[in-house]
């Protein structure tokens, strides 16, 4: 890689590209980083100029590319901000600062703390230019690239993981499909590398094995579509490896029962030609019953639109078609940067618009998060899950849309409306179903409330189930309102429930010395102000929990490395018997995503109760949390605990 090489691809969409801008900013890049070497001993230049080469993929503009090419030169090099700024501009300054990796601030704790603490920075700076945060994911997609280089497996694995938790949703977040997918096989190679062997070879196998049958699928469709006189680009579309494991994590089907191995990609000139083609493909190859997804007239959350439909192919083959527009196509593959740089100067007002207004809210929901947030870790996890995490529409009795994030339940409803439906939220029905004000809500779920007055607050257990950032910053406002000795009260009751949760019968005890270090991760000077900060929401007693014991205390004997195999925690179960009850449970397991691996005994207990012991399969503390929590609030659950 060269920097004529990127001049090339740049100016093939920007001709007034200042050439020589891009020049200066390698050159000064290339005397900064002159004595460095990549881990794999190539000069350290070759990361800016590959970074740089991914965004024009993008088509960047040209401040992001300069950007690109020195954004490590005021962190890694003797030259400082200062200097970039008065180089290239307050501009490009502004963009360098925001990507650069790490915070030159001294942290006393670990690693994960300084990480954390750089993910915020970087997520501040980009509420208020969103071009640092595509400059960011090309700089991580190219170290991701570049992984296998590093020799220490707990660095690469903590960077692999942090890609998949925070950047692969980023990707996500923003539409850029072709970056997350690569993303996401890179970081499931380096996390789990016995799966991803066996997944790759699984798929090259299929690939050999159907390869005839996709070539004639290929020519049959594109002859069928041809006939209707339009005019398509028709092409096999390959599956992420990642994609297809999830899918069989999730279903826990075999990898020959996955319905879209053969997936074909077929792009069209408009809309109407889009609904042509799914004729001409319907009226070739028997199209297969529910397998037809029109998001097109319903497009995603996210605004992804296309025709997805699953036929009968050659030989009975099930095979996928995704039908689209050449623009549906170009959003598909580039998401947001596809309105942010593509055709900027023919794009309509509107269409330009309605991006700087989704990227307005977007930073709202970024500083109101930083506004409520108590730690850095805190800040982090509101992120992903207020903005990261897939969302869902439900309705209110009156037809009115509510969009909330992908987990939400009744309490996050009753708060998104208003602050008093929250506060005074009495029951609740799904779909005119009772259910708990726990329960969780999907897609095209209608939620009734009912309030009352005689409801003085919302349940400080809620604390504990409410997803959203504002739920709970609504919740956190009613109990600090109350008295000290209460918050206090209540602490204890929190902290107590959550050890019988887990089984323990008291806290771990500690020396001195070790209860101060504990203290100091919540920030506070005595045990009695940490229990007070759990009782008025300030503090979440399962980070209380977590950071007490360790995940092997916690979990038991972890799984082996290399594969995504899951700890094995037995749980009890006491609950007033009625028919459906077993099914409500495995219905909900399944949905988290959580094995039962065994069911021990089911005996009758007083009070004509039943107790039930199972074994069940869980990836992480987070996972048995939701588990246990979800369960809790199942109809007739009396108590549930981890034995």
């Amino acid at each position: 890689m060269n920097i004529s090489q990127i001049i090339r691809a740049a100016k093939k969409y920007m001709p007034d590209l200042n050439e020589q801008k891009i020049l200066d900013a390698y050159s000064f890049a290339e005397e900064a980083h002159k004595n460095q070497k990549r881990d794999d001993g190539s000069p350290y230049i070759t990361h800016p100029l590959e970074t740089c080469m991914i965004l024009t993929n993008l088509q960047a503009d040209e401040d992001m590319l300069i950007t690109a090419l020195l954004h490590d030169v005021p962190e890694d090099t003797g030259y400082s901000l200062k200097d970039v700024g008065g180089k290239f501009g307050k501009k490009v300054a502004f963009l360098v600062e925001g990507v650069t990796k790490l915070s030159r601030v001294y942290y006393k704790h670990n690693m994960a703390d300084r990480q954390i603490e750089s993910l915020k920075r970087l997520f501040l700076h980009s509420a208020k230019d969103l071009r640092i945060i595509l400059v960011k994911l090309a700089d991580r997609l190219h170290n991701m690239r570049t992984l296998g280089n590093i020799k220490n497996e707990s660095k690469k694995l903590l960077i692999a993981n942090e890609t998949l938790e925070i950047y692969v949703p980023v990707a996500n977040l923003l539409g850029i499909w072709e970056i997350k997918f690569e993303m996401e096989d890179l970081c499931f190679e380096h996390i789990y590398p016995t799966d991803y062997s066996r997944m790759n070879s699984l798929v090259e196998q299929s690939a050999i094995r159907n390869d005839h049958i996709l070539k004639e699928t290929l020519k049959i469709a594109k002859s069928a579509v041809k006939s209707r006189g339009i005019n398509a680009e028709i092409y096999a579309r390959k599956k992420n490896l990642y994609s297809i494991y999830k899918k069989m994590v999730r279903t826990g089907r075999q990898f020959k029962d996955i319905y879209d191995l053969i997936a074909l990609r077929v792009i069209v000139n408009n809309v109407d030609e889009c609904y042509l083609a799914l004729g001409a493909i319907h009226q070739t190859f028997k199209p297969k019953p529910k397998r037809i997804k029109d998001y097109i007239a319903v497009p995603k959350v996210n605004g992804y639109r296309s025709i997805h439909t699953t036929v009968f192919g050659i030989d009975g083959v099930i095979t996928e078609f995704q039908i689209r527009t050449k623009q549906m196509h170009l959003d598909d593959e580039y998401g947001i940067a596809a309105h942010y740089f593509y055709d900027y100067s023919k794009a309509k007002k509107q269409k330009i618009g309605e991006v700087f207004r989704k990227h307005a809210d977007w930073a709202k929901k970024i500083l109101d998060i930083q506004k409520e947030a108590r730690t850095s870790n805190d800040f982090v996890d509101g992120m992903k899950f207020d903005i990261f995490q897939d969302r869902i529409f439900v309705f209110t009795p009156r037809g009115d849309v509510i969009d909330l994030p992908y987990g939400s339940n009744v309490v996050d409803f009753a708060y998104h409306i208003h602050s008093d439906i929250g506060d005074h939220l009495l029951s609740a029905e799904i779909n005119g179903e009772p259910v708990t004000p726990t329960a969780q809500l999907k897609t095209g779920d209608t939620v009734k409330i009912e309030i009352s007055d005689k409801v003085l607050g919302p349940k400080r257990e809620w604390l504990q189930f409410a997803k959203t950032g504002l739920a709970k910053t609504r919740i956190k406002e009613f109990f600090k309102k109350q008295s000290t000795q209460k918050n206090y009260n209540a602490g204890l009751q929190l902290l107590g429930q959550e050890l019988k949760l887990l089984g323990i019968s008291e806290l771990k005890k500690m020396s001195s010395k070790a209860e101060n270090e504990f203290l100091k991760n919540f920030s506070v000077k005595s045990k009695r102000e940490l229990v007070i900060l759990i009782g008025n929401g300030d503090i979440n007693v399962k980070n209380v929990i977590h950071t007490l014991y360790s995940h092997e205390e916690l979990l038991g004997t972890p799984p082996a490395k290399g594969t995504q195999s899951s700890y094995q925690v037995e749980i009890n179960i006491i609950f007033k018997d009625r028919v459906g009850f077993l099914r409500d449970i495995a219905m909900l397991f399944s949905n988290l995503g959580v094995n039962i691996s065994q069911i021990k005994d089911l005996n009758a207990d007083s009070n004509m109760q039943k107790r039930l012991s199972m074994t069940i399969e869980v990836n992480n503390l987070r996972h048995l949390d939701e588990a246990l929590m979800a369960v809790s609030s199942v109809k007739d659950i009396v108590k549930v605990w981890k034995r």
